[in-house]
């Protein structure tokens, strides 16, 4: 019998063969280190320029806690033992979460004074890792993170006096670390437990083979890293995550609370006498990690010390294909934010695959104080469970929403009869920015648990948002009436300002603090009425970033091939004439996202009067440097009439490029053979395919991407089919399997413990070899301790100077004289092969 062979398997065989030989390619060559390097001095005095703050209102409304972020890490910081189990990370000794951002300040300001209170006491090189305000306002609790250990202090609001609250170290390596008690006089945390004994090692000698088996079921996962791979790895896990659940006085009087596990969530009921308990119970999985791990639901009855559980939720290694799917069993439990002791849950009635056709989809269930009857139905939902907004006994708000047809719906109803029919309040379409009404503005309750913001009557809820429009974004506050359906604008933002509202001071909403900026005006915060305008500004902070106060922005748009209208920031350097200067040397920084509309598509997004936030991340940096920035054009991908948007993916991308490659040449602010293209994560993909596909720029630079999506076989970033299902697809969008045709410079940039799923170091080491083995020019820089984004203080400058060697070199056309080897160039006769050590994280696949 003659076997033949379908073209499409061909190439997969092909394709196979080709990873194969990339596992070997490259390991025989040496891998030098270079020192880290400091971009030119424009570019390095942006990154040591500190980060604009966060603001905070605290629950009354009076004053504003201000937190002054750490933009760069320290190497020493990042270079510290991290344990990463189960898709944990966390530093060994000080069992703090890791490759997280941090504060390194925090002071108080005053709404009504706009006085600023600096803290007393704190220590040096302060690291906080979490911050919360008392229910009462009168106190800020802070997870500080010191050199050998995590730990818990409190900052008096009034005096300003801080204090450390007990030495009994932290447990923060998973989420969710403190919350106030309701009487704002102590706090539930998780601490470590004393008598851990010794950290299990590894056994020198094996005492048996690994093995995995699957029996028929499909398990369908994720590409997930840092998954639990060996019994030690359970070990580990179990002995560095565990926690004790203590209560720590702010007079500093410690009681631990129930014996240790490992426990993701601890919250105290309203009233004070009851923990709500998650527990990450077993069996581990070495398939998926912790947020798909079984776990129990328990209730501590702090009176009593009884223990009772009240679900079970099993490990769930698989989850239906698509968006919207979620777990089988009971999720998403919090307390009821207006009862005393009442346990809301979900439960999927579609096996938890939104592509299901059913009547009911959701289930929502609530359990009173002493929990000892059977679960009461509060509602079943024909569409998706999003949130409930807790309002009053006989009123709540409910978000739903439908992920086939794309819809999000606010509802009301009345909790105190769950079969009585839901209101339809207001829906619109995921994705649609121009009729997306806002959400509802909240507020904290006398316990600490946000509630829905209402007029004194309760008739009335708010609603924010962006007030996309196709003159820009213009955010606004609306008054909605429950009854009624009708809607009343209180404010909106009005040029030459962007201008955002951030909290209501008085319950009509006539009164609000408004968060206000302008192209080269940082955000500050004023008070607002409906009566005077603004009236007082209350925080005052610097523009950090003086030396770009004179590039221009402007808006572009344009449209594609096929009548797409397409959007971009562009940036010009400082004192930039057109007609005097011509055109300018471009980079391009782009992330293409799926649409299911034109319309939604061709929605214009931000606004020309926000604050050039020129963080060293920002490409609009690089104008310092006599470029043209584009920053986030569109690059939609939109859904065909029978298909999925993928199946259009690479005509689409290129014709979105050349659309926007067009507009540059015509408006004469580019010229062909001077622009050069780059993006991070999905972006870099998108580069390396753009570079594949097209002719339109002469250079690429790809940070943190996934380059082979037969790696990524059971879905990536919108692509809901595993590779089975749609193979073409999946070899159509890998620029690994045509890295023949990429003959643009590439550099590509990645962190050495890229946890992102999808995401991992090999991708780039494989493109990186295939372009080797071809002969194209390329540059390979892996930077060491980081993550998908960088945030190391070394590894940021080098990765800009690498960006800014590689731009001057092969856009602006510079003759560079470094003794480093800038450019690895093959003739198909060999050659060396670089890796310098730096980093990125954060932006998912």
């Amino acid at each position: 019998m003659i076997c033949k062979f379908h073209p499409l398997m061909l190439r997969f065989f092909i394709v196979s063969f080709l990873i194969q030989l990339g596992f070997c390619v490259g390991y025989g060559i040496d891998e030098p280190e270079i020192e880290f390097r400091d971009p030119s001095s424009e570019i390095s005095n942006i990154v040591d320029q500190p980060w604009l703050p966060l603001y905070s209102t605290d629950p009354t409304k009076r004053k504003l806690m201000r937190l002054e972020m750490e933009n760069r890490i320290l190497m020493e910081y990042l270079a510290r033992e991290e344990v990463i189990l189960a898709g944990f990370s966390m530093y060994e000794e000080t069992r703090a979460r890791s490759r997280r951002v941090y504060a390194k300040g925090v002071s108080i300001v005053d709404i009504q004074t706009a006085e600023v209170l600096q803290p007393v006491g704190l220590p040096e090189a302060l690291v906080i890792l979490q911050v919360q305000w008392s229910p009462d306002g009168e106190n800020l609790a802070l997870i500080v993170e010191r050199t050998n250990q995590t730990e818990i202090w409190n900052i008096d609001v009034e005096s300003g006096q801080a204090n450390k609250l007990s030495g009994i170290p932290i447990q923060a390596g998973m989420e969710e670390v403190l919350y106030w008690s309701s009487d704002s006089r102590s706090i539930i945390l998780k601490t470590v437990p004393e008598n851990l004994g010794p950290k299990p090692v590894k056994n020198s000698v094996p005492s048996g083979a690994l093995v995995r088996e699957t029996t028929g079921d499909a398990l369908p996962a994720q590409t997930h890293q840092g998954v639990l791979r060996t019994q030690l790895d359970v070990d580990l896990f179990e002995y560095y995550f565990k926690s004790q659940v203590s209560r720590i006085s702010i007079d500093g009087t410690v009681d631990n609370i129930g014996e240790p596990g490992l426990y993701r969530y601890v919250r105290e009921s309203p009233d004070g006498n009851y923990l709500l308990v998650e527990r990450l119970v077993r069996p581990w999985s070495y398939i998926v990690n912790e947020k798909q791990f079984a776990y129990e639901i328990e209730v501590w009855d702090l009176l009593s010390g009884e223990t009772q559980v009240i679900a079970y939720s099993r490990l769930a290694e698989y989850l239906p294909y698509g968006g919207g799917a979620v777990r089988t069993g009971a999720r998403e439990f919090e307390w009821r934010s207006d009862q005393p002791a009442t346990v809301v849950w979900v439960e999927a009635q579609d096996g938890g695959d939104s592509y299901q056709n059913v009547r009911i989809r959701e289930q929502v269930y609530s359990l009173s104080a002493p929990f000892e009857s059977r679960p009461e139905l509060l509602a079943a939902l024909e569409n998706r469970f999003g949130d409930i907004l807790w309002h009053r006994e006989d009123q709540a708000l409910m978000i739903t929403w439908d992920w086939v047809g794309r819809q999000i719906e606010y509802v009301s109803f009345d909790p105190s009869k769950p079969t009585e029919k839901r209101r339809k309040l207001l829906d619109f379409e995921m994705g649609d920015r121009y009729r997306n009404p806002g959400y509802p503005m909240m507020k904290f309750n006398e316990f600490g648990f946000p509630v829905l913001q209402t007029d004194a009557q309760g008739d009335y809820f708010y609603l924010s948002g962006d007030g996309a429009s196709i003159e820009g974004d213009r955010p606004f506050l609306d008054r909605y009436h429950f009854k009624s359906k009708r809607k009343k604008r209180l404010f909106r933002s009005t040029d030459p300002y962007y201008e955002s509202p951030s909290a209501l001071l008085n319950a009509e909403g006539t009164e609000l603090l408004v968060k206000r900026e302008s192209t080269h005006m940082p955000p500050s915060f004023f008070s607002w009425n409906s009566d005077e305008g603004f009236s007082r500004k209350i925080t005052r902070d610097i523009n950090p970033f003086v030396a770009l106060k004179s590039i221009k922005r402007q808006q572009l748009s344009y449209k594609r091939k096929d009548g797409v209208r397409l959007t971009a920031n562009l940036y010009l350097p400082p004192g930039y004439d057109l007609k005097e200067d011509g055109p300018l040397p471009t980079l391009v920084w782009a992330y293409p996202r799926a649409y299911q509309s034109a319309s939604n598509a061709s929605q214009s997004k931000r606004s020309p009067y926000q604050f050039i936030d020129a963080r060293w991340n920002r490409p609009l940096i690089w104008t310092l440097k006599g470029y043209a920035v584009v920053d986030d054009p569109t690059m939609p991908i939109v859904s065909t009439a029978k298909g999925n948007p993928n199946d259009r993916f690479i005509p689409q991308l290129v014709d979105s490029a050349e659309a926007l490659v067009e507009e540059l040449i015509e408006r004469g602010i580019s010229q062909k053979d001077q622009i050069a293209l780059g993006g991070h994560s999905y972006g870099a993909f998108m580069t390396a395919n753009l570079l594949a596909h097209s002719n339109l720029f002469c250079a690429g630079i790809a940070r943190s991407g996934a380059y082979n999506r037969t790696l990524t076989p059971f879905g990536f970033q919108s692509e809901e089919r595993n590779f089975w299902r749609a193979p073409r697809v999946y070899l159509a969008m890998s620029p690994y399997l045509v890295a023949n045709a990429i003959e643009e410079p590439l550099l590509l940039l990645h962190g050495e413990n890229d946890l992102n799923p999808g995401t991992y170091l090999m991708q780039s080491e494989r493109l990186f070899h295939a372009l080797n083995g071809l002969g194209r020019t390329a540059r390979l820089v892996i930077l060491p301790n980081e993550g998908h984004t960088i945030r190391g203080s070394s590894s940021i400058k080098h990765s800009l100077w690498e960006i800014e060697t590689w731009l001057d070199r092969h856009v602006k056309g510079v003759d560079l004289d470094d003794t480093a080897p800038l450019v690895f160039q093959n003739t198909n006769s060999g050659g060396t092969f670089e890796s310098v050590d730096n980093g990125e994280r954060d932006s998912p696949e």
